[in-house]
């Protein structure tokens, strides 16, 4: 008799061992709670509630891209443009009582950060987090003017004194440019298993570089003489400023 089918049986039994193992061993996690997300891309924007439904008309929106390194860690890159209109029309002045001004300014403005963040409470909807940003910025803003002032006394036709108005019409312009570095705290809310939402508080600290231009015009309101003359100048300034912003942004970002 041959002895191969002895030696099937060994090795058969030796085998059996394992796959009972393979049996009773758990199944792989589902992808989607096997690791955490990569990958977080959102939109970000910034509150503007200040005469917002008045005379503000201000758009910030920008891009927020995040790359978690490890489950608490992850390096983040910003970039947000701004737009701001913001207008004002005061009376004119009545003769002899006061004044009166108006203006109308529209600033845009480019902004670039790359960070990182950490997480330092966490739970299964809620999560906190501190973090550092550094970047840079590009603005321009122009503002158009009306000033309206008392002038001096002057006499009408019928001999009696008045004061006349002064009118200083004019156009000023301001180009920023300037580095920042930004501590941040956040809280970030999960309402959906691969979309969440969260607010940060900021600090920044930025050193601008401010490029100014002014052309005015003073003239008799009544009669659009120049009493006053005329005023042209531009000049280059540089300035440090920390502000702390405790809603400085909100995002809505989608994970992948």
């Amino acid at each position: 008799m041959r002895s191969f089918p002895c030696r099937y049986a060994a090795l058969l039994g030796l085998a059996l061992p394992f796959a009972s193992l393979a049996q009773t061993a758990p199944a792989p996690a589902p992808a989607d709670t096997a690791r955490y997300y990569r990958h977080h891309l959102g939109l970000t924007a910034s509150p503007v509630l200040d005469g917002f439904f008045r005379n503000n008309r201000s758009l910030p929106l920008g891009l927020l891209y995040k790359r978690q390194v490890k489950p608490a860690q992850a390096l983040r890159a910003r970039a947000e443009f701004i737009y701001d209109f913001f207008e004002q029309v005061k009376p004119l002045a009545v003769k002899g009582q006061g004044s009166g001004d108006a203006y109308r300014q529209t600033m845009y403005r480019m902004e670039a950060a790359l960070g990182k963040e950490y997480a330092v409470i966490s739970n299964k909807r809620f999560a906190g987090y501190v973090g550092l940003e550094a970047g840079g910025f590009y603005g321009t803003s122009k503002r158009d003017f009306e000033q309206y002032t008392q002038g001096y006394q002057a006499i009408d036709r019928n001999g009696q004194p008045y004061f006349t108005i002064a009118v200083n019409r004019g156009n000023s312009s301001f180009n920023d440019i300037g580095l920042f570095v930004q501590p941040l705290a956040g809280v970030r809310y999960q309402f959906l298993r691969r979309l969440y939402a969260e607010a940060e508080a900021t600090l920044p600290i930025r050193w601008t570089r401010t490029q100014f231009q002014l052309q005015s015009r003073v003239s008799d309101f009544d009669t659009g003489t120049l009493p006053f003359g005329s005023d042209m100048g531009e000049d280059t300034y540089y300035r440090f400023t920390a502000t702390f912003r405790p809603i400085s942004t909100v995002h809505l970002v989608l994970l992948f």
